[in-house]
């Protein structure tokens, strides 16, 4: 393991602290949204800005995790905690505020994230996975402590991509002898990066209907839909009874069981199968109407007779 050089520790360690402090200050905000006591406040805040660099400190095994050693770090966390114990933090400045810090968090735990691995060994790729456990390891175990799926996991703006670029120029300044100068420009590389991405609104997709390679595929099928069908009518002339009743039987499964991960996400809304049942073979278009408009009308739960639920409770 390479050794810290009294500069880089002293601008390492003053980082950590700055990106501890505010996200136990966020963490207390969500704490206060939460109803939860001061015990409540603590241990988020301190898991919060904790969590991902234990995380990360046990996995390039770097002895004892850093604020085990340095009680400092828990004070900080603390004092975030207390902070938002004590003051209502709210409306459009701390709004605007608590956005722009976690863009400052991100710069700050990408470069201790990257810069510690470096200086235990890790490979490359490695520094820039620890910056982004670093990162977003303490809000992921959060949220799931609060019963939320992990905003990691479904913010469409892209939070996670700074870290990971800011990281990659950390590893690269530091692997060409230039490591003070990355500790000070990563964390600003990080935050014009983010802001960039929040004040363009730019975001990853996240579609169900997203998928470019199906879409090329089915644009080839359609060139070559003739010999397709071919292909097809010839498959069928040979294939026996037995199997084809057999794969009609898989597809089958295949699409309830897709229809089942969907109903989460579409409760209430009525299935293409369901509707036809409702309006039968040859429905008038203001048959269909209708029925499509009751199924709207009772989306949210409504127990009336004549809407969707009535009907589904009816089946029953």
């Amino acid at each position: 393991m390479i050794e810290m050089t009294p500069t880089i520790e002293t601008t390492y360690r003053v980082l950590e602290l700055i990106g501890v402090f505010l996200t136990s200050l966020v963490a207390g905000t969500i704490a206060r949204k939460m109803n939860f006591d001061i015990v409540g406040f603590l241990l988020l805040a301190i898991i919060s800005s904790l969590a991902g660099g234990a995380v990360r400190d046990v996995l390039i095994d770097t002895g004892k995790v850093a604020a085990l050693v340095h009680p400092e770090y828990i004070w900080v966390a603390m004092a975030g905690a207390a902070a938002a114990f004590l003051t209502r933090l709210h409306g459009f400045t701390w709004t605007m505020f608590q956005y722009h810090a976690d863009m400052v968090t991100i710069g700050v735990w990408a470069v201790t994230g990257s810069t510690k691995a470096l200086l235990a060994g890790v490979s490359p790729l490695g520094c820039v996975l620890m910056a982004l456990v670093t990162a977003t390891g303490g809000s992921v175990i959060r949220d799931m402590m609060i019963g939320r799926i992990p905003a990691l996991l479904k913010n469409q703006q892209m939070m996670a991509i700074p870290a990971i670029i800011a990281a990659s120029f950390n590893v690269l300044l530091y692997r060409i002898g230039h490591h003070e100068l990355g500790m000070v420009l990563t964390p600003i590389l990080a935050f014009a990066i983010a802001a960039l991405v929040y004040w363009t609104g730019w975001y990853i997709p996240a579609r169900q209907d997203f998928a470019p390679v199906n879409d090329l595929a089915w644009k080839l099928r359609q060139s070559f839909s003739g010999v397709e069908e071919s292909a097809r009518s010839a498959a069928r002339t040979i294939e026996p009874d037995s199997v084809r009743e057999w794969r009609h039987g898989k597809m089958e499964e295949i699409e309830a069981e897709e229809h089942r991960e969907l109903g989460a996400d579409n409760a209430g809304e009525p299935t293409k199968e369901e509707v036809k049942k409702r309006v039968g073979d040859n429905p008038s278009r203001e048959e269909f109407i209708d029925v499509l408009y009751k199924a709207y009308l009772d989306a949210g739960g409504s127990n009336s007779p004549t809407g969707w639920q009535g009907l589904r409770a009816r089946r029953r």
